[in-house]
């Protein structure tokens, strides 16, 4: 088989597109350019990624991220106290639910009971043939949509 390339094929394919006539761009091709870089560049900080934010943003963000969860740790006791209150509040007030309450936590102890019997090599493989079983129904709905709507599948 022959590897190198046919110059008579590459003379002809050159002369070929020289002779085609030159294309010219859209009216508003840079209008249109002109106007989607003013837009990028007047886009306000907080509508871009996390990740583009100014960095000093994204330290005080981080830091009333972590206040805002350790005030719920600090206070999490007395939450915790006060819900333990209002349930033995409301069982009064929600009796007529306790048949079923007492229902699905038995079943929810029969789970419980099942799937700790069942062996992690068991369970692991199951999750793993889930998760193939998924990527695989994502990708062809991908190329159905793709050869669907005309788009080139191997882009």
């Amino acid at each position: 088989m022959n590897q190198e390339p046919d110059k008579n094929l590459e003379r002809l394919i050159g002369e070929r597109l020289r002779a085609l006539p030159e294309l010219r761009a859209p009216e508003n091709l840079i209008p249109d350019v002109m106007r989607r870089i003013a837009a990028q560049n007047a886009k306000v900080w907080w509508r871009s990624p996390w990740l583009e934010w100014p960095r000093g943003m994204q330290i005080l963000s981080f830091v009333l991220l972590a206040a805002v969860l350790g005030t719920a740790w600090y206070f999490s006791d007395a939450v915790s106290a006060t819900t333990g209150n209002l349930t033995g509040q409301m069982t009064g007030n929600l009796s007529f639910l306790k048949p079923v309450w007492t229902l699905v936590a038995t079943l929810m102890s029969a789970l419980q009971l099942v799937v700790s019997s069942i062996k992690t090599e068991y369970i692991v493989a199951g999750v793993s043939i889930i998760a193939a079983l998924y990527l695989a129904t994502v990708g062809l709905g991908t190329l159905c949509y793709r050869l669907a709507t005309g788009r080139n599948p191997s882009l």
